[in-house]
């Protein structure tokens, strides 16, 4: 009986403090989004990939990555669906397999109207990912899209 209460007291609290995080007013509405490039790295030299980055550009209004979060889904196959998650709690990087980080240009937690962001995955042969791609927002009614070079995409925050 007192673990349960010690259980709920702890659940209130973290929503108490902001958790999961809360948007605020000026975190509502659209952002826009291009990707620019996508890379495939083997930085081990090993031959296969080490690292897949994917490049883009925030074409819309500035973010403060405290508020911003991307999942990305990668399909091996049928039965194989990856999530990997991109937030702010990823920064500073964590070199995670199957958890990837985004990395500003400036490094000031702020996605900037026109700057490009990193998005980075340590993969290997295993779980190295394909060009099946797909990115989407929880619970803003985001379509997922194919992530390739060239394609734009819109994440609609709701209060």
């Amino acid at each position: 009986m007192i673990i349960i209460t010690v259980l709920i007291g702890l659940v209130i609290y973290a929503y108490a403090s902001g958790y999961p995080s809360k948007l605020s007013e000026k975190d509502v509405g659209e952002y826009k989004f291009l990707v620019e490039s996508q890379e495939f790295r083997d930085i081990s030299g090993g031959g296969h990939t080490d690292e897949y980055i994917v490049y883009i550009r925030n074409v819309g209004t500035k973010i403060e990555a405290q508020t911003f979060d991307i999942i990305f889904e990668w399909y091996r196959d049928a039965e194989h669906k990856v999530p990997i998650k991109y937030t702010s709690s990823s920064f500073p990087p964590k070199r995670t397999p199957y958890e990837g980080w985004w990395c500003d240009a400036n490094q000031n937690n702020v996605w900037e109207e026109g700057e490009i962001a990193a998005f980075v995955f340590d993969g290997d042969d295993s779980s190295s990912p394909s060009d099946d791609w797909r990115v989407v927002k929880p619970g803003n009614k985001l379509k997922i899209v194919h992530i390739d070079t060239g394609t734009s995409f819109i994440i609609k925050v709701k209060k």
